[in-house]
């Protein structure tokens, strides 16, 4: 695990989507005492078959093809099943004026995986 616990992965993403610190699509686990502690970004996994789209009572949150798991922010009710369903704790309903629905991943939602752009993680 190349995690240092620094949160800059988390700042970029909150910057690129407009998000404030505490409504972050990454969040920084952290185990271990003060010698030996370590660190594991959780964010979504994109499962295969996902929980929080199966619950999804209008599909809004959908398996695209290519297996990434998106939310359709136009249909989503704001049920917040999704939430629930997650196994790892990734979804976060946000009131952030320009992203008000759930999501799983937003840097994902962007489209820069889909024309082969960085994410904004990824370089932090």
């Amino acid at each position: 695990n190349k995690c240092a616990g620094c949160r800059a992965c988390e700042l970029a993403c909150n910057q690129r989507n407009h998000l404030p610190e505490e409504e972050s699509f990454i969040r920084i686990l952290s185990r271990g005492d003060e010698e030996n502690r370590w660190y594991l970004p959780v964010q979504c996994q994109h499962c295969h078959d996902a929980p929080c789209a199966t619950v999804c009572p209008v599909d809004a949150t959908f398996e695209h093809a290519s297996g990434v798991v998106l939310v359709n922010e136009k249909t989503c009710v704001g049920c917040k099943y999704c939430i629930e369903a997650c196994p790892y704790g990734a979804r976060i309903y946000t009131t952030t004026p320009t992203r008000a629905w759930l999501t799983s991943a937003g840097c994902v939602w962007t489209g820069y995986w889909a024309v082969g752009n960085r994410l904004a993680c990824r370089p932090a």
